[in-house]
Order: C-alpha cells, then structure tokens, then sequence
C-alpha cells in the first residue's frame, strides 16, 4: 500500500514538473499572453483537467517557480560551504543570476510583472524567491559574523539590502532592453565591485 502510494506521489510530481517546464517552454517561445491552458494541454499530451489538480491558472504558473528557485539557490550554497565569504557571497548571487537567465527572459519579464504588480502579497512571504534570497544572504553573512570571519561591526543588514537591491534592479534592467546583454556576465561585473566594496573591507 505505501508502494503504491510513493508511486502515485512520484507521478504526481512528475506531472506537475511537465506541465510546469512545459509552460516555460511556451512563454518563452511566444510570450504570456499568446499561450493558453489549452495550448500548454495539447504540447504536455495531458487533460485540462490535469492541469488544473495542480495548477488554479496560467498565472499560478509565474508564482509556482519561487519553489524552484529557492530549491537551486540552496543546491548552489551547499557546493561552497567551506570558502572564504566574499567568494560565498560571489557564488550566491551569481547563482542567483544564472537560476533567473535559465528560466528565460519572457518567462523572467512576466514574473518580474508579477512581483511590481503586487501579486507576491498572496504569497507566504517566507516563500517568495526574493525574501527567501534575502534571508539566506543575511544568514551567511550573520555567520560570517559569528565565525569571526566579517568584523561585528559589519552592517550586515545595510550589506544585504544593497546587494539585493542591485540584483533586483539588474533583473528588472535586463528585462527592460529585452534581453540586449548576458545577465551572468554583467552580473559579475557588478556584483564583484559591489562585493569588494561592501564585504571585502570587512573581512577580518
């Protein structure tokens, strides 16, 4: 019986990653407006029905990859737990970049749409990618404190702020000029000035 219920679990879940890749897919290729439940349906070869026992909406689909987001930025932190913190700090936000540039540039405009708009106040706060990035970055950094790797009186909080603030605006910019320049690369470019001119000098 627990056989049979893991496997349904597993089903489940794989329908829901289908349907959920699928619909990345299809924005990405013809933008949201321009593809409907039916069409994500028909590619998927599943019912509608089916795409509603996971999914309330099209739009459901913009909120559903916070989980997927928060899931790689954890993926990418425990592959450097043991560096110096500027270089955890690097990892971090690049990941972040590079999580964002792999979902594609209109799937990436409709969901930044989705935050401006106001539609993230639906969501449990803890739960949304930009709350749960900025959390994690002002954990790392409070450790660093703790480990005495970061002077205590770094301003852990003013740090964390500033460098999502840039990591926002540099998401918000690329979706602005449509996609003109690679965000991993200009992410890299700023994120080490801002690196070394807001962690490197407090670095014990």
């Amino acid at each position: 019986m627990q056989e049979h219920v893991n496997q349904r679990t597993l089903q489940a879940m794989r329908t829901k990653k289908k349907i959920f890749n699928t619909s990345v897919t299809l924005i990405n290729e013809r933008g949201f407006e321009n593809v409907t439940v039916d069409d994500i349906c028909k590619a998927c070869g599943l019912s509608k029905g089916a795409f509603y026992h996971h999914f309330n909406s099209k739009l459901d689909i913009i909120s559903g990859i916070e989980t997927m987001l928060n899931a790689s930025i954890n993926e990418a932190m425990e592959e450097c737990e043991d560096v110096k913190i500027r270089t955890r700090v690097l990892v971090f936000t690049n990941s972040l970049l590079s999580i964002v540039d792999k979902t594609g540039l209109e799937f990436t405009r409709q969901r930044t749409k989705y935050v401006v708009g106001g539609d993230y106040i639906n969501e449990k706060e803890s739960d949304t990618f930009s709350n749960y990035s900025r959390l994690k970055l002002k954990e790392m950094l409070d450790t660093a404190v703790e480990k005495g790797e970061l002077a205590e009186k770094t301003p852990v909080s003013i740090v964390t702020e500033m460098i999502m603030t840039l990591l926002s605006g540099l998401i918000a910019d690329w979706c602005i000029f449509n996609g003109a320049y690679s965000l991993t690369d200009k992410g890299w470019e700023l994120t080490e000035f801002a690196v070394a001119n807001m962690v490197d000098k407090y670095c014990v």
